[in-house]
């Protein structure tokens, strides 16, 4: 069940930290020198717009009750499921199926599988009294058909994305902390093995955690 709590001003005021900090990543970006002076393009109005649009989304979902959101985490994943399927069937777009063209923009049914996702496992992972192969079995499932459409596209750094979501909802979830690391541990191995002493070093500090 969701379950209503207090507003979290702190990572609201993290939010707004990085959005401006977004802002003025995109502004020096869009900023040139010229002959006459700078030339500053209008790139980082566009994301301004989009910040204000998203904050007061923000603020109507604080006021829509919580369980009508309930009711739509299923479909929207689903729908979300049948999105990523759609793109893969559309045309290719800068030489991959990401997008969906549509009248005046284009529609990437990855950001919205993000959401829609993040939903789905705090629902299902959330629930009391789950065993621990329970909590993982479901977090798999939930995971593995974005995570595996969205590689087909293909884009690699968006479904790494995905694996790290559900990292990060298991490490806040009831699940032992040491199924993290045995979930992690064959990606560290094969970046560590790159270099003798630190592979050393991971598999040592791997006995002190088991």
């Amino acid at each position: 069940m969701i379950k209503s709590k207090q507003f979290d001003w702190a990572i609201f005021s993290l939010l707004l930290l990085v959005m401006l900090m977004g802002i003025v990543a995109i502004y020096s970006a869009s900023t040139t020198k010229t002959e006459h002076g700078f030339e500053v393009q209008n790139y980082y109005i566009k994301q301004m717009v989009w910040m204000l649009l998203s904050l007061l989304v923000l603020a109507a979902i604080q006021i829509i009750p919580k369980p009508f959101f309930e009711i739509l985490i299923i479909p929207g994943y689903l729908f979300s499921i049948f999105l990523l399927v759609i793109v893969l069937l559309a045309p290719e777009i800068n030489g991959s199926h990401r997008w969906i063209a549509l009248k005046g923009f284009n529609l990437q049914p990855s950001e919205l599988a993000k959401i829609t996702t993040v939903m789905m496992l705090a629902k299902f992972i959330g629930e009391n009294h789950l065993s621990e192969g329970n909590i993982l079995l479901r977090a798999i499932l939930i995971i593995l058909p974005p995570f595996s459409l969205i590689l087909l596209e293909p884009d690699l750094g968006t479904s790494i994305i995905f694996f790290v979501i559900m990292l990060s909802i298991l490490t806040f979830s009831d699940l032992p902390f040491y199924y993290i690391i045995l979930i992690i541990s064959p990606f560290f191995s094969i970046i560590t093995s790159f270099s003798i002493p630190v592979f050393i070093v991971y598999i040592l500090s791997l006995t002190f955690v088991f």
